[in-house]
C-alpha cells in the first residue's frame, strides 16, 4: 500500500499498486510525484520505486551511455513577417493604380513588428529576412508612388521654360 502527495498538495492513500499504475496511465501521477510505502516514513519520487520504474520512459542514451541532448525548441515563422512581405509585393504590383496605398503602409507596419519579433536570439520566431524584404519592397513602393505622383502633377508649361533650354 502506498501514500501519494497529489499535485494539489493533498495526501492520498493508502492505495494499492494497481491504482497507482492506473493514475500513472491517466497522467494523474508522474515520475516526480512524491510517494511512500505504508511501512516507510521517507517520501521518495514515484519513479524511484522499482515496481513503477517501468511505467516511466527511460531517458534516451547516445552510444557510450551519455544522455541525448535535448531537442531545440521549434521555431515558427512570424506571421507579421509573412504579412509584411505579402503587403510589400501587393504594394509594388498595385502601385500603378493607387500609388500602392494602403498596402505599403500596412506592409511597413507588419514588417517592423516582424523585425521586432525575430530580432532577439532567443526568439521563438524566424522570418527576419522576410520582414526585411517586405520593408524594402514597401519603401520602394513609397518612393515609386511619390515619383509617379510628382510626375503626373508636374506643370508642363513650355512657355515658362527659357528659350535656351527649349532648343536643347
Amino acid at each position: 500500500m502506498y501514500r501519494i502527495i497529489g499535485s494539489d498538495g493533498n495526501e492520498y492513500g493508502p492505495v494499492g499498486a494497481d491504482l497507482v499504475r492506473q493514475w500513472v496511465r491517466e497522467g494523474r501521477a508522474l515520475a516526480s510525484t512524491l510517494a511512500r510505502t505504508e511501512e516507510s516514513t521517507e517520501w521518495r519520487v514515484l519513479g524511484s520505486f522499482q515496481e513503477f520504474a517501468t511505467l516511466f520512459a527511460p531517458p534516451l542514451l547516445m552510444p557510450g551511455g551519455a544522455p541525448a541532448p535535448a531537442s531545440p525548441p521549434t521555431r515558427t515563422t512570424s506571421v507579421f513577417s509573412i504579412l509584411g512581405l505579402t503587403m510589400g509585393l501587393l504594394s509594388v504590383t498595385a502601385g500603378l493604380c493607387c500609388y500602392g496605398l494602403p498596402f505599403n503602409l500596412l506592409g511597413m507596419a507588419f514588417s517592423i513588428i516582424g523585425l521586432t519579433q525575430t530580432g532577439r536570439p532567443t526568439s521563438q520566431h524566424s522570418g527576419r529576412s522576410l520582414a526585411v524584404c517586405g520593408l524594402l519592397l514597401c519603401g520602394l513602393s513609397l518612393l515609386l508612388s511619390l515619383a509617379i505622383y510628382l510626375w503626373l502633377n508636374a506643370p508642363f508649361n513650355f512657355h515658362v521654360v527659357p528659350p535656351r533650354i527649349r532648343r536643347l
